[in-house]
């Protein structure tokens, strides 16, 4: 168990670092997901800033592994525009009132 929490605590810190190290315009559209092996796995809600984040992957990566004593190779992002929404649109609308 304390092995999860270690792994939650450095999401946290990378997640941290990344919020200070990335401009602010980042801020609340990249979430780190994961760490898969050598690859740091983030998520954000558009292909703008997936393409944003692939040019800045290296620098990344160099903060990353230089702050934590890392060596992560890869940088992975994925698109995910759901996972950060604060209220999720229904699956189906809801239904009518009845007419009077």
């Amino acid at each position: 168990m304390s092995d999860l929490w270690s792994k939650v605590d450095l999401h946290c810190r990378i997640q941290s670092l990344l919020e200070t190290r990335l401009p602010r315009a980042f801020i609340g559209h990249v979430q780190v997901a994961c760490i898969d092996g050598d690859r740091l796995v983030l998520c954000t809600d558009s292909p703008l800033w997936s393409s944003d984040l692939r040019y800045r992957s290296a620098l990344i990566l160099k903060s990353v592994n230089s702050c934590y004593g890392l060596n992560l190779s890869q940088c992975k992002i994925l698109v995910r525009p759901q996972a950060f929404r604060h209220n999720p649109v229904p699956s189906k609308p809801p239904p009518n009132p009845a007419r009077s």
